[in-house]
Parts: structure tokens; C-alpha cells; sequence
């Protein structure tokens, strides 16, 4: 998969010709989640003919399939929008539709599986009242000490329930010294609206590497986002401000770990715009953990990497809030791990269900 992003980047090297090159590449597990990005870059370089007659369709019918999905996502944003609009409600839209729009410049060139808003701390009560009168219900329970909120909805013609993250932060408590409101300042208003604002390019990309980190670059799709928003802005994107902003903040080693593991994986970035921190290591992420055919909370690598993620935060609060979110994992996030049928038991047992899943997993070998 690596080889075919990195000739997609490179318009002087040829695809390869083996029809089985590319089979292995259907058989990838990140294959499904990278199609609509992998035949947007094809098509707009004219490419597309290049390729295997049954790779190419194989693309194809999964960008075609996306673009209803990103319609209908669509739909239900303006719909939404539309609603704070009317009752001045301040609101940012996160990824999604409109990210793809603006710096892809097609709706469809990659996967939008939710919907993701931000809004003002002080509104979320009236926000959630206009969400819940579209017919969306509570997903996960709510924690405090989280940063959004989850609402669903079954969709004709979805594959699952529709989500909307309602964000009123972008990283956990004691984390970071983000300020939610130095995001707003900077917003610009949505046209033709007066509620709805747009991230400036800066937080955008400020935002993005964020995600991926939060995420652990755990697919090639936040790569590819973050390329993409070096090779829109360029020059524009000022990496001395960035990183000044990330010290401030306390996320300049997540923000420049980031960049550092994208930059090595991607080493003809440095020709686009050059990253100023050495980046000839990938830290604490490995290729290999992308191809694990099994959840990886249920590994012991992937223990270890989490562990490894400590040189992530900046100070040692960090380090500690981490560990103990380690040792004492979020509730939220229980009904992934045990099932929902345990999340009626009581909370002591919840945790013990938790530490055999962990136990289980120290002899649970990851397939490939």
C-alpha cells in the first residue's frame, strides 16, 4: 500500500504492472478506508488508465459508492446547520463534507463517516436539544471529563447508525492548554450563514495532526489528510508558528511526533515544505501495526506502544493523567471492549471484566 501512495506523489515514477501487486493491495485492510482518496488522486492526475481493468473498478465502485454516503452526510449537515442557523446558534463544522470540499475539492475524494461540530460550551444544551429533536439518541454514555458528546440515528441506505460528535473541546481534560477559544477567534463565518464559522487553514492543520495522532495514524487516510493540507497550503503554512503554538499549548511533541513519523513514511514532503526536526525515525508507530487483523486493544504490542506514547505529552502531569487513564481506562469506552450488556453491571465489575479482556489478551497472537 506504502509503494502505491508514495508513486501517487510521485508524477515521474511509473505504477507498477504485476496484476498481483495489486490484489495484495485489495487484500490490505486499509484498503476500504483509502479507495476514495487513492481514485481522487488518479483520476485528477489522468492516471486512472495506468491500472489493472479490475483494480480500477474495484476503485471505482467504492468512490461511487461514497459519493451517496457523502451526500446523504451532507444533507444531514446542511439540515442541521440550517437549524443553529435559525435559532443563533454558533457552530463549526469538523472534517466531514465541507473538509473535503475545501481542500480536496470534491465531495467524495475521501470517507466521511460522521458528522463532527463544535460548538460554544455555553449552547451545547441548546444544541443537543436541536439534535435530539431530529431523531438522534445518546450513543456512548457521557463522561465529564471527555471532550464531545455522541448522538445516532438509523439512516435508510446507511451501512450503521449515523453519528454526530458534538464537541465543545478538542482534547481531554489536563492534556493540553488548548483554548477553544482562540479557535473561535480566528473562525471565519460560512457563507452564506452568520452562525456557522470555518476553521482558519492554520487551526485546520493545527487540528488535524491532532486527530491523527488521536488515533494513532492507525490508517493511511490520516496521512494522506495531512499531505493533502501540506500540498494545499504550502508556503503558507508557517511550521515556526506552528510549533510555537503546539509549545504553548502543550502538544508540541504530539503535533511534531506526528509530523515526524508523516515526513519519514513521505520523505518527498521535505521537496514540498520542509520540516524543521530530523525525522528519520517513526518513534513508537510501525507499518506492520496497520496489517494487525485483530483489535488491537487486545494485543500486547499494542500495549507496549501505548507505553511508548509517553514521550507524546510534555510535562509529567501528562505523562501521570495518561498512565492513569492506562490503569484506569475511560468508561466511555467500556461497551467496545466487554459488550453493552455488561455496561448494566456495576462499575467495580466493568473494571474487572476490562483487566481479564487484558488478561486474555497476553496470549492472544495478532494475525496478519
Amino acid at each position: 500500500m506504502l509503494e502505491l501512495l508514495r508513486t501517487l506523489y510521485d508524477g515521474q515514477t511509473e505504477f507498477k504492472k504485476e496484476p498481483d501487486f495489486y490484489r495484495q493491495i485489495m487484500e490490505d485492510r486499509q484498503f476500504e478506508r483509502v479507495c476514495s482518496q487513492i481514485y481522487f488522486f488518479l483520476k485528477k492526475q489522468k492516471r486512472l488508465d495506468r491500472l489493472p481493468p479490475f483494480f480500477r473498478n474495484a476503485l471505482k465502485e467504492r468512490f461511487i459508492r461514497n459519493i451517496s454516503a457523502s451526500l446523504l452526510l451532507k444533507a444531514q449537515l446542511k439540515q442541521l446547520l440550517s437549524r443553529f442557523e435559525s435559532l443563533g446558534i454558533d457552530v463549526i463544522p469538523l472534517k466531514g463534507p465541507l473538509f473535503a470540499e475545501k481542500y480536496y475539492g470534491d465531495l467524495a475524494a475521501r470517507d466521511s463517516g460522521d458528522i463532527d461540530i463544535l460548538i460554544r460550551p455555553e449552547q451545547m444544551d441548546a444544541a443537543i436539544t436541536i439534535i435530539r429533536a431530529m431523531e438522534f439518541v445518546p450513543g456512548k454514555k457521557y463522561e465529564p471529563y471527555h471532550f464531545h458528546r455522541i448522538f445516532c440515528k438509523k439512516m435508510p441506505d446507511w451501512p450503521d447508525e449515523l453519528t454526530i460528535e458534538v464537541h465543545w473541546d478538542l482534547l481531554r481534560k489536563k492534556t493540553s492548554s488548548l483554548n477553544a477559544a482562540e479557535l473561535w477567534h480566528d473562525s471565519v463565518p460560512l457563507r452564506p450563514y452568520r452562525h456557522v464559522f470555518e476553521l482558519s487553514d492554520f487551526h485546520t492543520f493545527y487540528l488535524i495532526c491532532l486527530h491523527g495522532w488521536n488515533h494513532d495514524l492507525n490508517s493511511w487516510k490520516y496521512f494522506i489528510d495531512i499531505i493533502q493540507l501540506i500540498h494545499v497550503m504550502k508556503d503558507r503554512l508557517d511550521y515556526g508558528q506552528l510549533l510555537e503554538l503546539a509549545h504553548r499549548q502543550l502538544t508540541w511533541r504530539r503535533v511534531s511526533h506526528t509530523l515526524m513519523i508523516v515526513y519519514h513514511e513521505f520523505p518527498h514532503l521535505d521537496n514540498v515544505l520542509p520540516f524543521p526536526i530530523s525525522h528519520g525515525t517513526t518513534l513508537w508507530w510501525r507499518r506492520r501495526d496497520l496489517q494487525c487483523a485483530d483489535a488491537p486493544k487486545k494485543t500486547v504490542p499494542t500495549s507496549i506502544r501505548r507505553l511508548k506514547q509517553l514521550r507524546d505529552y510534555d510535562s509529567l502531569f501528562q505523562k501521570w493523567i495518561f498512565l492513569k487513564r492506562e490503569m484506569m481506562p475511560d468508561p466511555a469506552n467500556f461497551a467496545d471492549i466487554i459488550g453493552r450488556e455488561a455496561m448494566a453491571r456495576p462499575r467495580f465489575v466493568q473494571y474487572l471484566l476490562i483487566y481479564l479482556k487484558r488478561f486474555e489478551g497476553m496470549f492472544y497472537r495478532a494475525r496478519r
